[in-house]
């Protein structure tokens, strides 16, 4: 669970202390296993890069489901 307002950094450093519980990949680009952080937008994966993108992340979520901004709910993030 995470803040709508999280940054991409905030994000980054919690995605990557869980996977690395379990794997040997990572988000950061200083590892020789580095996948990048993606969100579904109708039918095309897109990077998340910044904290822009972030918040088009949660945008694209909130059109899709309907959802205002208060509300609680799961977006997919991908590790690709």
């Amino acid at each position: 669970v995470v803040p709508l307002n999280i940054s991409y950094h905030s994000l980054r450093d919690r995605i990557d202390a869980k996977l690395s519980r379990s794997t040997n990949i990572s988000l950061s680009d200083r590892t020789p296993n580095q996948v990048k952080l993606k969100y579904l937008d109708e039918d095309d994966y897109v990077s998340i890069q910044s904290d822009e993108d972030v918040q088009s992340a949660f945008e694209t979520w909130r059109e899709q489901r309907g959802e205002t901004v208060g509300g609680m709910g799961e977006i997919e993030l991908f590790c690709q």
